[in-house]
């Protein structure tokens, strides 16, 4: 299976970001290369628009909504101020049944989003989740009120994946993934400086134990940036003991926002 993570840039705002008909379409045409099962989308403020950018692709037909027509998103349709930014799970149904989903509750800016799902052809279960932690004004502040929260946040989200019980509670499955922007470094590295990486991120890392959390790279296992602001690598996927798979950056051909997206292709380990 194929899973994803694209921060957008503030989509359906009024900002540097403001894309006309032909800026929508190449964006379309990015999601569609991609060619993921599942993605997790951050900085998403118009759900409609977004909807009918999703509703346009030729490869893939992805659905974001439940069967009550919620949308499987950290905020509402009518939530579209400037800092509305909402995480949304898109799935492509051919591939996946949803079960359930759920906003992961705790000291969230902007909440992470589970799913639940049941693979279409295996029967097997898995849950995704979409992250998007605080962003500080430097990355490596530690006495930025931001970077204290995001460092409550990593706190919150590894709290919810290692808890015991069934879902919303904890993840509920053996099997997850999580994908998202973390607004942080583990590798240490932005631009030409090098460091140690974010602690709050390390934090988290070592509270996942047997986890699978590689720094992507790009297509030739070169190293490569995720975000243009920083040109560190700051989007990650993490895959829980029972699933391998290496995370690479998809190189955009056209400039359709100041991230890259993250790709994994994921095997069970048997």
């Amino acid at each position: 299976m194929r899973f994803a993570s694209f921060n957008v840039a503030f989509f359906g705002v009024d900002s540097q970001w403001q894309r006309d008909h032909d800026d929508l379409a190449l964006l379309g045409q990015t999601i569609d290369s991609l060619d993921a099962d599942v993605v997790a989308f951050q900085e998403i403020v118009d759900l409609p628009l977004f909807g009918s950018v999703l509703a346009g692709l030729s490869n893939r037909r992805y659905l974001t909504q439940d069967a009550e027509g919620n949308w499987l998103s950290s905020g509402l349709p009518t939530e579209m101020g400037t800092y509305d930014q909402k995480n949304v799970v898109a799935f492509d149904p051919n591939v996946l049944t949803l079960k359930s989903w759920s906003k992961v509750l705790g000291a969230f800016r902007r909440q992470p989003v589970a799913a639940q799902f049941e693979m279409v052809d295996s029967g097997r279960v898995l849950t995704v989740c979409g992250v998007h932690l605080e962003s500080p004004s430097r990355l490596d502040d530690e006495q930025d009120k931001d970077y204290q929260r995001r460092q409550e946040e990593c706190r919150g989200l590894g709290g919810w994946l290692t808890a015991s019980g069934a879902f919303p509670a904890s993840p509920g499955t053996a099997e997850v993934v999580v994908l998202g922007d973390f607004n942080g470094t583990i590798d240490g590295r932005i631009g030409n400086a090098t460091g140690d990486g974010d602690p709050s991120l390390r934090e988290l890392r070592s509270a996942l134990i047997g986890w699978a959390w590689d720094v992507p790279s790009l297509p030739g296992g070169e190293w490569g940036w995720t975000t243009e602001i920083d040109e560190a690598v700051i989007d990650f996927i993490l895959l829980s003991p029972s699933l391998v798979g290496v995370p690479r950056i998809h190189v955009l051909e056209s400039r359709v926002s100041d991230h890259r997206p993250v790709v994994v292709d994921v095997e069970y380990v048997e």
